[in-house]
């Protein structure tokens, strides 16, 4: 897909060693369920550099801030842990807007899911009822004209669900 829907997560790091504070922000690519074990791999390296050839206090690790997202998606606190939002970042880096609109509704999801329940993205629902017809039914041009689409339409969605986003009506089978 060449649209880019996520930006990276900005993290900062608080270290304490007794009344000391240290502050460090750092970048990590958010498209991948490794996310949270890529933070733990920075702080256990972080620490060891700060810890390197003390004799005294230690370093300790504090707390971690996401301190940057792209907030028109979901936001990396309403998850479990950060590998969580890892993969929900890159189905949506994958799939874009539409697997992000599916899942603020159901919830978590796989790939396979996805796509196996998504229909596509169409201008209207009565554009993809249109497409649906003219692929599954066939209709003469003599039929097509006497054909009510808004009311097959209205049964056609009875065990769909539609999500309007800036790229269109996204239709998924339930």
């Amino acid at each position: 897909m060449a649209n880019t829907y996520l930006t990276d997560l900005e993290v900062k790091f608080i270290f304490g060693k007794g009344d000391e504070i240290k502050e460090v922000i750092e970048t990590f690519g958010c498209f991948d369920g490794s996310l949270g074990d890529a933070i733990d791999e920075f702080i256990k390296d972080k620490l060891e550099i700060l810890n390197d050839d003390l004799d005294e206090d230690e370093w300790e690790f504090n707390e971690q801030v996401v301190v940057d997202y792209d907030d028109e998606y979901s936001d990396p606190a309403d998850f479990s842990d950060l590998n969580s939002y890892g993969g929900y970042a890159g189905y949506v880096e994958e799939f874009g807007e539409a697997y992000h609109l599916r899942y603020k509704d159901i919830g978590e999801l796989t790939g396979r899911q996805f796509q196996d329940s998504y229909r596509g993205c169409w201008d209207s629902v009565a554009k993809y009822v249109e497409n649906y017809v003219d692929d599954c039914m066939e209709l003469d041009e003599t039929s097509k004209r006497y054909f009510h689409y808004e009311k097959f339409g209205c049964d056609l969605m009875v065990d769909q669900s539609q999500y309007d986003g800036n790229e269109g009506t996204h239709i998924f089978c339930d």
